[in-house]
């Protein structure tokens, strides 16, 4: 038997269980295809194949249209897809499956499982990193309301974009001042150098979504260029120091050598 096609769910190739003979597969492959013996091929697949097959793409199509990580609405939107699939997965009678479909079933229920649990994981590095990026949600916003078609209004958007660079450029100064006054300097330790590099990582994220955001309006709108154009380079150089600033105080990466070993740790 093939391996499991359901890799789909890991893997952008191949896809559900099946049950080939050698003797199909020669005719199948013949060109022109002997069609009787593709008919042959497509009883033996699996009958979760055209559900397992909606369940990849669906999934990809959220984190697509939500996609900024660690959102809210990305983690609802997801939690509501995972739930709504295992409870629809419990509907099907297992015993009434082929065999391949057998598999699949049970693949694809390990594999939400298994999702739901890293989404609770997510949520919480979330949270962690929130006190480090509390403008993070500014940002998302700007992206997310576009995605639901709210257009942005340029004055008012130029002036959430300068708070968000002045509060950026306030917590790269109090990190430094802090890091250059020994009674304040940041905590070193592992947890904080983790949560620290994920608030690092997390930024350049932020600056891809930011960017991605005023590339659709910035030249086509002449309005939002007058008044976004300026505080969106702000925005951006405000976050790259940002980011500097926390690998190099908290997380410890400092230029010129070679970086700390840091990570989250393993799950038991």
């Amino acid at each position: 038997m093939k391996a499991c096609l359901f890799a789909l769910l890991l893997l952008p190739t191949c896809l559900l269980a099946e049950n080939p003979d050698t003797d199909t597969q020669q005719t199948w492959s013949a060109d022109p295809p002997e069609l009787s013996s593709l008919v042959t091929f497509a009883r033996q697949e699996s009958d979760l194949r055209v559900a397992t097959i909606r369940f990849v793409e669906d999934r990809k199509s959220i984190e697509r249209r939500y996609e900024v990580q660690y959102s809210p609405a990305r983690h609802q939107r997801l939690r509501e897809f995972l739930n709504g699939w295992r409870q629809q997965l419990q509907k099907v009678d297992f015993e009434s499956l082929n065999h391949e479909g057998q598999i699949d079933y049970i693949a694809l229920r390990n594999k939400i499982t298994y999702d739901i649990e890293m989404l609770a994981l997510d949520v919480e590095k979330g949270k962690e990193i929130a006190a480090q990026l509390p403008f993070g949600d500014h940002i998302r916003l700007l992206q997310e309301n576009r995605h639901d078609r709210i257009r942005a209004n340029p004055r008012e958007t130029a002036t959430i974009l300068d708070n968000v660079a002045t509060q950026i450029d306030e917590l790269t100064a109090k990190l430094e001042n802090d890091a250059n006054n020994s009674s304040k300097a940041p905590k070193r330790d592992n947890a904080a150098k983790v949560v620290a590099r994920r608030a690092a990582s997390h930024i350049d994220h932020l600056r891809t979504v930011l960017e991605d955001w005023n590339a659709f309006y910035d030249g086509y709108d002449p309005e939002f260029s007058f008044w976004v154009r300026s505080p969106y380079k702000h925005v951006d150089s405000a976050l790259l120091k940002y980011r500097d600033a926390l690998n190099l105080h908290i997380v410890g990466i400092e230029p010129g050598k070679l970086p700390p070993i840091i990570g989250d740790p393993v799950l038991e």
